[in-house]
């Protein structure tokens, strides 16, 4: 006796045995076959219980999980919170972060109370207002005035900016400690530098040096000894120049004497066609033993040049100031013109107006003695009024908008001013006591 072989499947009907069906056993025999579809379905409903089972099995839940189904168990999908949906949250103890996606702790919640709470009291205690001094900071006023001696006050910016314009008007420097910079003494006071061929020339009414040469040597142009030093003082070397040949350089050398170290070279100057205004600085050393400069002007080393130099200046400061001749030179025009216009006046009055018609007037009072006084032109194209006092070498020099005097200025028994400092002619005020 045998078992029937059942299938897996399912079976859509189960065959009803007739009254007139024969009587068939066997595997296929007709009496057998609603036996057979039956444990089929058997078989079939067995396998899908088993099956379902093992999905029924829960899985653990996360953010990242989905719905599914397998054959080991089953998830589900959890919305995640955001500002406008409830959901699975992530908690963070960072109260720094600025994520609408986390969730602080209770740990951070009293951290922050604790920080608040905090706050709160300092923001309820009382304040003591202390006033700022030079040794702490505080609460301070405000000043709008230059001449309070109050430690505790600060100056408005529109008295910065006041100090700021009266620094800027004031030139420092002025004083030209070169002879003969406009070269109206053909090359008096210049010696040669090096080998060039040097020509003072009139262009357009000017005087100007001009250095040339084809040669290929190292130092050529001209140069001045200057007698006064400062130590680890600025000092500002200013001139015109232009040039015939494209591409030109200058350089500048200063020796500082006795000895000559150490010595100063500008990086080379390019120089242009048509004529500029040049400017260049340096610091004197800091040595006690110097007592002057040599300073040298022309062109670079080893090339050829053609150049034109005129408004040579050298004086004392960082800035550059409006060209002026040395009180020198100036004193000697006006000697030279007084020696050579000399008029006698006999008498001891003198009554009416006196006027002086000439290309360059000049009033000379002397004494018996010797002594005399100056004023006037020192020459027939200069509009720079001259006051000279010949006993003393002092002498005051009246600009178109400078005052320049060639010794040290004082107000009563305080000096202001160092000699050859020059003044806008503004913040002079000359009266008699």
């Amino acid at each position: 006796m045998a078992g029937l072989t059942e299938q897996s499947k399912w079976e859509n009907e189960i065959y009803r045995i007739e009254e007139n069906d024969p009587v068939h056993g066997g595997e296929n025999g007709i009496t057998n076959k609603p036996t057979k579809q039956l444990a089929n379905r058997t078989q079939y409903l067995k396998k899908m219980l088993e099956a379902a089972g093992q999905k029924l099995n829960p899985k653990k839940l996360t953010a990242t999980t989905r719905n599914a189904a397998d054959t080991t168990g089953h998830t589900h999908e959890i919305d995640l919170a955001s500002t406008t949906t409830k959901g699975l949250v992530q908690l963070t103890n960072d109260t720094g972060l600025e994520s609408e996606s986390l969730a602080l702790t209770a740990k951070a919640g009293k951290k922050l109370a604790q920080d608040i709470a905090r706050v709160q009291q300092l923001a309820s205690a009382k304040y003591t207002e202390r006033a700022a001094t030079t040794y702490h900071a505080g609460t301070v006023q405000l000043n709008n005035t230059l001449t309070s001696t109050d430690t505790t006050q600060a100056l408005t910016a529109a008295q910065g900016k006041a100090l700021k314009d009266e620094l800027d008007a004031l030139s420092v420097g002025g004083r030209n400690y070169l002879r003969n910079g406009r070269f109206e003494n053909a090359l008096t006071h210049w010696q040669n530098w090096g080998d060039c061929t040097r020509l003072v020339e009139t262009v357009d009414n000017k005087k100007w040096v001009r250095l040339m040469t084809d040669n290929l040597e190292s130092y050529r142009g001209i140069s001045q000894t200057v007698a006064t030093f400062e130590r680890n003082t600025r000092y500002t070397l200013s001139f015109k120049a232009y040039s015939r040949r494209e591409n030109a350089r200058l350089q500048l050398a200063v020796h500082q004497i006795p000895n000559n170290n150490p010595q100063v070279w500008s990086s080379p100057i390019a120089i242009t066609t048509t004529p500029q205004t040049y400017v260049w600085s340096f610091t004197s050393a800091d040595l006690d033993n110097k007592t002057g400069f040599h300073l040298m002007l022309g062109g670079v080393s080893e090339q050829p040049f053609d150049i034109y130099l005129t408004d040579i200046k050298f004086e004392k400061g960082h800035r550059r100031s409006d060209w002026s001749a040395a009180p020198e030179d100036v004193m000697d025009s006006v000697q030279d013109y007084v020696r050579t216009h000399y008029v006698a006046k006999t008498g001891d009055t003198m009554t009416g107006e006196l006027t002086l018609s000439a290309t360059q007037p000049m009033l000379r009072l002397q004494r018996p003695s010797g002594s005399g006084f100056y004023l006037g032109f020192p020459s027939t194209t200069s509009n720079t009024a001259v006051w000279y006092a010949q006993n003393h070498g002092t002498g005051l020099f009246l600009l178109g908008n400078q005052v320049m005097a060639n010794k040290d200025f004082y107000v009563s028994i305080h000096k202001a001013y160092h000699e050859g400092i020059v003044l806008p002619a503004r913040q002079v005020n000359l009266r008699s006591n």
